[in-house]
């Protein structure tokens, strides 16, 4: 499943009994005034200006946790080029830790008890979506006898979250990959 915008409770229940592989765009599951107006309205009434308020919509958007821990198996994508022309897997990494806009004029975060911890982040790039494909056994991790798919960062993301400074994780870039095992970009 793709683009599971709003996922009512008792779906969320069924997509983990059965293990079921949603793919989520985080750059999506941020604060956006202008895009929550054109469709929240269409799940519940709006009393003036309190979108963000405690509600059906608020509890339920972007459900990427809650589906991880009643066993839905959470992967990442990037909606491009639709959101962007460009995959920003890094921004997007970063999205699904803060669930914060980007842009520090529009504050707050979009359900934060739906937030991603990095691990589970990227897992969601990684063997959660390796999973999904069904390649779990070739591709998704770095173990013996799967093909060698890595890259190189110019930062620790790890640390950057560890240190609550996960806004940062978008700016990552990538320095090194290594592709079916061969070196298919380097960069300074």
């Amino acid at each position: 499943m793709a683009h599971a915008q709003l996922v009512s409770p008792e779906d969320q229940v069924r997509i983990g009994r059965a293990g079921l592989g949603v793919v989520f765009t985080h750059a999506w599951s941020v604060v956006n005034p202008p895009y929550d107006f054109s469709v929240i309205p269409f799940f519940e009434r709006i009393e003036g200006k309190d979108l963000y308020r405690d509600s059906y919509y608020m509890r339920n958007v972007y459900p990427t946790a809650s589906i991880a821990r009643l066993g839905g198996i959470v992967a990442s994508g990037s909606d491009a080029p639709v959101e962007d022309r460009n995959p920003r897997p890094f921004h997007n990494l970063e999205q699904a830790l803060t669930r914060a806009n980007p842009d520090p004029a529009i504050p707050g975060v979009l359900n934060a008890a739906e937030r991603l911890d990095i691990h589970q982040a990227i897992a969601g790039y990684t063997i959660n979506a390796a999973r999904i494909l069904g390649m779990e056994k070739e591709i998704g991790s770095i173990e013996a006898g799967k093909k060698a798919d890595l890259i190189v960062v110019d930062q620790d993301v790890l640390a950057l979250a560890g240190k609550g400074e996960a806004r940062k994780i978008g700016d990552t870039r990538v320095l090194r990959v290594v592709f079916d095992g061969r070196e298919v970009l380097a960069r300074e």
